[in-house]
């Protein structure tokens, strides 16, 4: 499997997840590829080790064409 879409069954992205579910899930993501394909706050959702981020403490999203380890 080359690819896989970093998504859940069953989220209503309209009526939102809450941003502890979105760490919970990120962190829980198991890779079974050579390649995956999400979007910034993912990305930052997967990397993140610390208390439950603010508005004030959410980084800036990863530079294009950077290497995150699974």
């Amino acid at each position: 499997q080359v690819l896989t879409i970093l998504s859940r069954p069953g989220v209503d992205f309209e009526g939102g997840e809450s941003l502890q579910a979105l760490l919970d899930r990120a962190a829980a993501w198991q890779p079974r590829c050579a390649l995956a394909v999400g979007h910034a706050g993912w990305i930052i959702a997967r990397l993140w080790t610390g208390p439950l981020p603010t508005a004030a403490t959410w980084p800036r999203p990863v530079r294009y064409g950077t290497w995150v380890p699974a």
